[in-house]
């Protein structure tokens, strides 16, 4: 499961870098939230003892992301 997870994550970077460099804001807000979910569901996967903190920060973060994806940059 582990080695989906990073497959996916790697999937989407590329894919996010892409649109990033096209100045692709549609395709970008689409595959951003994926960045953050694919790393959290790896390190949940790969890790024995999990870190709450850390688990938090990427949880709050992945929020923060999806939250500011209608608003952007101004």
């Amino acid at each position: 499961m582990k080695i989906l997870f990073v497959f996916l994550f790697a999937v989407f970077s590329v894919l996010h870098l892409i649109a990033s460099w096209q100045d692709n804001r549609k395709f970008r807000a689409y595959t951003k939230p994926f960045l953050l979910l694919f790393l959290l569901l790896y390190y949940i996967a790969a890790e024995n003892k999990l870190s709450v903190p850390l688990v938090l920060a990427l949880v709050t973060s992945w929020l923060g992301d999806v939250l500011l994806i209608p608003k952007g940059h101004r």
